[in-house]
């Protein structure tokens, strides 16, 4: 048996929230804050702490610098059930830092100290991982300034030859590592879940299903875009689904596409079609925006399944 149903290979930084913020912060010397919260974070960090809340048992491997910020977000993660075992710890390096600035319509803005995950890179990763697994995340590309490209690929190939699924986000090229730096990881992911800004910016389209087309010649398997409030595209070489976004009021955007993805992984775990994944996927966003923070307001699979529910939208045969 393996040790794990989904691991994350990640970004692992300490969140500092607050809201509401707006540009008049600049404009006084101090502003009343009325919601905070000091919290876990990173992409696949929160899709295995959401995961791990659904009931599956997850684990991250990324680095943390030798500070409080580093052990505090270990804690954290031990608190909500997630392994740490092949989590770094870099002598003389600082834990990233991410502080989340939340407007009054619960979109958010983030100021990034990278820290530690400068320094991540291959040999960081115990040379068995993907052997203890069944999913492989990789929460996301372009996250790393040392690990892209061949070396990733290579990683993703050696997991996919041993059974393994592997999944990966994107975010905002940081780096400015260049669209054409992901060409040997993309024929390597069974699934991909770029937001529609990012799956423009690896295929230079505009329409989502030309996107999804575009990434598919590519290689990847399954490619579903995010597209927020206009909901998600799935498509693979067997289907072409649309899931539209549940209307839901918006406290905080913060995490919205990882509680999507961890939604998504949960479907696939037990073996779901995917019209069901994205379903699932597609409530574990709408619960998550309707409180602050990235991982707070999802607590098992029962909860998402009986608020589908609870909106005429049970999923059949579950």
């Amino acid at each position: 048996m393996k040790s794990f149903d989904v691991l994350c290979i990640t970004l692992i930084n300490l969140n500092l929230l607050a809201k509401p913020v707006d540009r008049s912060l600049f404009d006084r010397d101090a502003t009343q804050a009325e919601e905070y919260s000091v919290v876990v974070g990173g992409d696949g960090t929160n899709q295995a702490v959401t995961l791990s809340q659904l009931g599956w048992r997850t684990g991250v491997c990324g680095s943390i610098g030798d500070d409080h910020f580093g052990q505090l977000a270990l804690q954290m993660l031990s608190e909500r059930g997630v392994d740490t075992s092949a989590v770094t710890c870099k002598p003389g390096q600082q834990t990233a830092v991410c502080f989340v600035m939340i407007g009054p319509d619960g979109e958010r803005n983030f100021l990034v100290k990278r820290g530690v995950c400068d320094a991540f890179h291959l040999g960081d990763i115990p040379p068995d991982l993907f052997l203890r697994t069944r999913v492989l995340n990789i929460g996301s590309l372009f996250t790393f300034r040392q690990l892209y490209g061949k070396p990733l690929a290579g990683l993703l190939r050696q997991a996919q030859e041993h059974g393994v699924l592997t999944s990966a986000d994107a975010m905002y090229d940081t780096y400015q590592l260049g669209p054409k730096s992901m060409d040997d990881v993309l024929p390597c992911l069974d699934y991909f879940f770029p937001s529609y800004g990012e799956a423009k910016y690896l295929t230079g389209e505009c329409d989502a299903e030309r996107m999804a087309d575009a990434l598919l010649a590519h290689g990847v398997k399954t490619v579903v875009i995010k597209l927020g409030a206009d909901g998600c595209l799935l498509k693979n070489a067997q289907c072409c689904l649309r899931q539209p976004a549940f209307p839901v009021p918006v406290v905080d955007t913060t995490g919205a596409g990882d509680s999507f993805i961890a939604g998504f992984l949960h479907g696939v775990c037990s073996g779901w079609d995917e019209a069901r994944c994205i379903q699932m996927a597609s409530a574990a966003a709408a619960i998550n925006i309707g409180a602050i923070g990235a991982t707070g307001a999802i607590r098992s699979a029962g909860q998402v399944l009986d608020w589908l529910r609870q909106r005429g939208c049970p999923l059949s045969g579950i």
